[in-house]
């Protein structure tokens, strides 16, 4: 079934693996395809620079590594993103706070909207 995220390249950045695993079975039911799942800083960079990528979820802390190097290898790359943490958006650093975010725990729908809104029909029909 074709969806308005269907065949959009996904690429899920998260420490936790029980959260990854859904949010990548969420993403799947989506219609959108998962590039790839890192759960530290060095391999999202890794995935960055060697897939072709559509959109980013981001989880803020990585086992106490933020994962801002990450969002600024995908600002670097026109890639958007949405970040994901338990943290309320006035901990992000000044520089991040105006960057799509959701707040843990979320729900499928808040999910599906961000990813919408980071991927409007005009580049999704590219």
């Amino acid at each position: 079934m074709d969806t308005p995220l269907s065949g959009r390249r996904v690429l899920i950045v998260e420490d936790e693996p029980m959260v990854a695993w859904l949010l990548n079975d969420m993403l799947v039911e989506f219609g959108c395809e998962v590039v790839g799942a890192a759960d530290r800083i060095d391999e999202a960079l890794a995935l960055i620079e060697a897939q072709r990528i559509d959109a980013a979820v981001l989880d803020l802390n990585l086992r106490g590594q933020m994962s801002y190097p990450a969002a600024d290898a995908l600002v670097a790359r026109g890639i958007p993103f949405v970040f994901t943490t338990g943290y309320p958006r006035n901990r992000l650093l000044d520089a991040y706070r105006t960057c799509p975010y959701l707040l843990k725990p979320y729900h499928r729908s808040a999910m599906r909207n961000a990813l919408l809104d980071l991927l409007p029909p005009s580049a999704q029909a590219a």
